[in-house]
């Protein structure tokens, strides 16, 4: 391969329909679609959709287990208040 003058050795040339050196001076159909920022709302919805259930199951988790020692706190309270009246 000739890489000052970009000739290719036809031994190792691949296809002539797409050369490997070069460009491609021909006319192609290429679409962009813009696409508007997503909003904070969206952005949320998205979030939420991807990771809602999870955080609701530990979520439900952490507080189920707060609140079984914080009802047992307010039971010890009540009971601590009911032997200081007697």
């Amino acid at each position: 391969m000739n890489t000052t003058h970009g000739a290719i050795n036809p031994e190792f040339e691949l296809s002539k329909k797409y050369p490997t050196v070069g460009y491609l001076t021909k006319p192609v159909n290429f679409t962009v679609t813009v696409v508007e920022p997503t909003s904070i709302n969206e952005q949320f919805k998205d979030f939420w959709v991807t990771y809602g259930t999870p955080l609701a199951i530990r979520a439900g988790g952490i507080v189920g287990a707060f609140s079984t020692f914080f009802i047992d706190y307010l039971r010890n309270k009540r009971e601590r208040k009911q032997e200081s009246h007697r």
